[in-house]
């Protein structure tokens, strides 16, 4: 489903800023949680390419968002209703819902 990513190293600012998104948690949860007038609390997350291997242009996405990595024992129609669609196996309904990445 997902890919890992491979390519140049990271600057020690780049790194810090991986570190900052990892800490601030999953964009698309936020996201929800305001959508769902919901709590929310960051969860680690993968960091998220929008241009190629560009270390400058990522965000925070979690396992579901990112990968389609269901939580608990959700199938996807539950995970969809209450996380909201993922990047991985949603991809238009993903777009129509947090905006297109196009830069």
């Amino acid at each position: 489903m997902g890919k890992i990513m491979y390519g140049k190293t990271k600057t020690k600012a780049e790194e810090r800023r991986f570190l900052n998104i990892q800490d601030r948690g999953c964009v698309p949860c936020y996201l929800e949680s305001k959508l769902q007038e919901r709590d929310w609390s960051p969860e680690p997350c993968d960091i998220h390419h929008t241009d190629g291997q560009d270390h400058l242009k990522t965000y925070g996405n979690c396992p579901w968002h990112h990968r389609g990595f269901r939580k608990f024992q959700f199938d996807d129609v539950e995970m969809v209703r209450i996380f909201g669609p993922s990047m991985a196996r949603h991809p238009a309904k993903y777009r129509a819902r947090y905006g297109s990445e196009d830069s």
